[in-house]
């Protein structure tokens, strides 16, 4: 399987709801599932069915929405303990678990088909999960991690990152002065979002020399700009960048 390459793909990027793909040679997880169940097997040519799993990172119903919904149709879902709790009961939820470690390195796997994954914690205003996301076919790795202002953990070897990029702290200034934002709505982005300036010193903490792909992810539509993230990011990371909007 040497010249085979996993595929990640955008199915909604926004506060309106997630939702990503995965595809490896035989595999195919969903990450969030935060749009209606209708929308995601549009998007997937109705082949719902053929997800091998789904894994939501948190409670907000742009990242949960139709978690219940995709277990329905048959497909595992793992989900944090908390995140479960907000839904009907059901025989395919899988309370994702993960072991807090200061070097990053010993995190609990769950395997799907030639996919193992390893949930991290990441800071939130509710209990969050990232994703590291390792191909044993080819050998890539994905970094998947979106609603947070912070990761303690660094990595290498990643060859794709999906990571969040909502807005520009430049932007959210200007609209704040413009139209008198309340300090509570600024706190609440500043501590639960990845901004340009945050996710630019989190590429320079880590090692991306494996790195063949960017995606950012969540833009704020008031408070971001796709073609400033992309030629900044491209400019600090000397990678290609994909900005994924709604």
């Amino acid at each position: 399987m040497k010249d085979f390459k996993i595929k990640f793909r955008s199915i909604a990027s926004s506060s309106k709801g997630n939702c990503y793909l995965l595809e490896g040679h035989k595999t195919k997880i969903l990450i969030e599932a935060g749009i209606p169940v209708k929308k995601i097997d549009e998007a997937l040519d109705h082949q719902l069915h053929s997800i091998d799993a789904c894994f939501v990172s948190h409670k907000h119903k742009d990242h949960s929405k139709a978690l219940f919904e995709v277990a329905a149709k048959g497909v595992d879902v793992y989900a944090l303990k908390e995140t479960l709790e907000d839904y009907p009961k059901h025989h395919r939820y899988n309370a994702l678990k993960y072991k807090n470690v200061e070097d990053g390195r010993a995190y609990g796997s769950i395997h799907v088909g030639e996919f193992k994954i390893n949930p991290f914690p990441v800071d939130h205003d509710v209990e969050n999960a990232g994703f590291l996301i390792s191909s044993s076919l080819s050998g890539e790795k994905l970094l998947f991690i979106i609603d947070t202002y912070y990761c303690k953990y660094r990595f290498s070897g990643i060859t794709h990152f999906a990571i969040e990029c909502n807005y520009s702290a430049e932007i959210l200034k200007e609209n704040a002065e413009k139209s008198d934002l309340s300090k509570k709505y600024l706190n609440r982005i500043y501590k639960s979002h990845f901004s340009l300036e945050n996710l630019c010193d989190f590429f320079n903490a880590n090692d991306l020399s494996d790195c063949k792909e960017i995606y950012t992810l969540h833009m704020s539509e008031g408070n971001g700009d796709a073609r400033l993230f992309k030629n900044v990011i491209e400019a600090k990371t000397g990678k290609s960048v994909t900005v994924c909007e709604a």
